[in-house]
């Protein structure tokens, strides 16, 4: 499992000590996790984009914009990055949980605290959980496949729709993307050249596929029922699933 976490702290030694807490825990877990330490929020914000962390440690009181800001802002555009407030007062400890925070750890932190967060983390974010990653802007991404809602070929392109509305182009053949998505199981390739997630298909009409974020996608009559079936057999194999899940948790 790799991991990539972002830690931000004015203060410098205990920006250090959690960095290094951190990395032990990856050390001692065999894990590849990936930390970049920040002295500030407004240079995580200049850094991020949606996906980029796993979980973000953010000190609350901080010169400039403080850790509850931060989290504001990057709640804005990705709902799935664990948060966990780092801070010696609790005061702020009910404004920090609107941001849906994952944990709150208190200074200094130690290394019972922090392995016991982590381990937490990894109960929730296993290697089962697949992403996809790519280039943009210079910028190495990971979208989990859960969050793609299309791929579609843009020439020597591809571009990538998430669920947010971003989009993201990057070079890459549509046969490497493909190749890579359509082993997954939920990607369905509707005409050439065009992926869709069948978790956002809102059905097919009048020779369109249209999409829960709006996107719509034309196929050839021909494919009508063969789309539709593919399409209603996964939706049927999901709602199995859930419902045995549902009966071994009673």
């Amino acid at each position: 499992m790799k991991m990539n976490i972002a830690v931000v702290d004015d203060n410098t030694g205990e920006l250090e000590n959690l960095s290094g807490l951190i990395r032990k825990f990856g050390e001692d877990r065999n894990l590849e996790v990936n930390v970049q330490s920040f002295s500030r929020g407004e240079e995580l914000l200049e850094d991020y984009h949606p996906y980029k962390y796993t979980v973000v440690f953010l000190d609350i009181y901080m010169s400039g914009m403080t850790g509850i800001q931060v989290a504001d802002s990057i709640r804005r555009n990705d709902p799935d990055t664990f948060i966990v407030f780092s801070t010696s007062s609790s005061d702020h400890m009910a404004d920090a949980f609107r941001f849906h925070a994952f944990d709150y750890l208190e200074k200094p932190a130690t290394e019972e605290k922090v392995y016991m967060i982590m381990d937490d983390v990894c109960r929730r974010t296993t290697d089962v959980i697949p992403t996809f990653s790519f280039t943009c802007d210079r910028k190495k991404m990971e979208i989990p496949y859960s969050e793609i809602v299309a791929v579609a070929a843009a020439i020597h392109y591809v571009d990538i729709s998430d669920r947010e509305g971003n989009t993201y182009r990057t070079l890459m053949a549509f046969s490497s993307a493909r190749e890579k998505l359509e082993k997954d199981g939920r990607f369905l390739m509707i005409t050439r050249g065009v992926l869709v997630n069948m978790e956002y298909v809102q059905g097919f009409e009048n020779q369109v596929c249209m999409l829960d974020n709006g996107m719509s996608f034309p196929f050839t009559k021909r494919k009508r029922k063969q789309l539709e079936e593919i399409w209603q057999n996964y939706i049927i194999s999901g709602l199995r699933r859930e419902a045995m899940e549902k009966g071994r948790r009673q």
